[in-house]
């Protein structure tokens, strides 16, 4: 089982620390993209990327998970929903519960379409 990042003991409290974000394998990233609101032009370009990734394919499954007791995986399931997603789950033990039953995860970058439009709006 892989543990989830800790900042190591030893890192003088003065060190920079960036844990590596787990998730599980295959799963795109969107760190922020979930809030109960969106700005409308944060969600189009949200979900003009969720179509990019499906294929435009509406009925293909779609995982919506973040951690425990984190809404933010809801709110994109509803998103998915609103947008015409037929398939779509939620996970709500989310990476947590996935490493405790003792699956695989893999270091995940956040996507880099959707981190360039966060990045500039919170420049605005």
């Amino acid at each position: 089982m892989t543990e989830p990042d800790r900042k190591p003991p030893t890192l003088p409290a003065t060190a920079l620390w960036r844990p590596q974000h787990r998730s599980i394998p295959g799963a795109v990233w969107f760190p922020g993209a979930a809030p109960g609101d969106l700005p409308p032009a944060q969600e189009d370009v949200l979900k003009k990327r969720v179509d990019a990734l499906t294929g435009g394919d509406k009925a293909k499954p779609v995982v919506a998970f973040c951690h425990p007791d984190c809404w933010g995986s809801w709110n994109m399931g509803k998103r998915l929903v609103t947008w015409g997603y037929t398939k779509v789950s939620w996970f709500p033990e989310g990476i947590d519960g996935w490493q405790k039953a003792d699956r695989d995860t893999e270091v995940v970058p956040a996507d880099p379409k959707w981190s360039a439009v966060t990045k500039q709006e919170a420049g605005r």
